[in-house]
């Protein structure tokens, strides 16, 4: 009996990993060109029109993707709370802002990684998760990822300036 579920468990287990590792690639395959604009799009608009990229076409399909993405996120969050509560995802934005700063996206734009943007949701993740299983309260969640955002942006910050200054001192030399 027991063998029998262990062997279940491995199957279930790769064939969930296959899946994963599919729709990467059927994302990598797919989105990748609109991806590409639109990484452009976000570090210069001026150069990636000029580079022949249709800026409204671009954009649009990214307006399309974050929406279904956040369609799906509804979706899943509807059936871990089994309610459609319009309120169920109050409080999460500051999570989710901490972890896209964390992950490196600059203010400036075009600068994140996608795996820098996944460590960083689970460090968010797995801070919030501490904190919750200490007894912290609330409030106190509230300001440790406020304060961890306000460092982000500043190192974000620091160092956009200090790339500015390393290229100011290259060009006049």
């Amino acid at each position: 009996m027991s063998s029998d579920w262990l062997d279940w468990s491995v199957r279930t287990h790769a064939s969930t990993m296959d899946l994963f590792r599919r729709g990467g690639e059927w994302t990598n395959t797919v989105l990748g060109p609109v991806s590409g604009s639109g990484w452009a799009i976000g570090g210069n608009a001026t150069a990636a029109r000029l580079a022949g990229i249709d800026l409204r076409r671009v954009r649009i399909a990214m307006y399309m993707i974050s929406g279904a993405i956040a369609g799906l996120a509804g979706v899943l969050l509807t059936a871990r709370t089994t309610s459609g509560n319009p309120i169920n995802g109050r409080g999460l934005e500051l999570q989710a802002i901490t972890a896209v700063f964390l992950g490196g996206a600059a203010t400036s734009g075009g600068k994140g990684t996608i795996a820098a943007t996944v460590l960083a949701v689970v460090l968010v993740g797995l801070l919030s998760n501490g904190m919750n299983l200490l007894g912290v309260g609330q409030f106190y969640q509230r300001v440790a990822l406020g304060l961890l955002l306000v460092g982000a942006v500043a190192v974000a910050q620091w160092r956009q300036a200090r790339a500015e200054r390393v290229r100011t001192r290259i060009a006049g030399a």
